[in-house]
């Protein structure tokens, strides 16, 4: 199993985020902090040993998650709990908007 690669520290005023690109998918996909980004859309979170699934996704989106969750050995969540419309803060995720 490949593991990913091309890890980068990006400095924000509050914080640092670590970036990871994958070993395949480079250009559409990539992993920040915990969140999984396709293309720029923020399609799912990482909590534990889960990938935690914010919505449906076109078929290479799927590919995406998929893969990602393969390449990191993490179970799939669909994940209707932790939404853009949680009234808990720590389950509000923002996942549809754009990175």
């Amino acid at each position: 199993m490949c593991k990913p690669t091309n890890k980068q520290t990006i400095s924000t005023p509050l914080n640092q985020i670590t970036m990871t690109r994958f070993n395949k998918h480079t250009k559409t996909l990539k992993r920040e902090g915990n969140d999984i980004i396709s293309y720029h859309t923020r399609v799912a979170t990482i909590i534990g040993n889960e990938l935690h699934i914010h919505g449906k996704w076109w078929s290479t989106t799927t590919r995406h998650i998929n893969y990602v969750a393969d390449e990191l050995n993490l179970t799939k969540v669909n994940s209707s709990e932790y939404n853009d419309n949680a009234t808990d803060r720590t389950k509000k995720l923002d996942s549809w908007k754009q990175v």
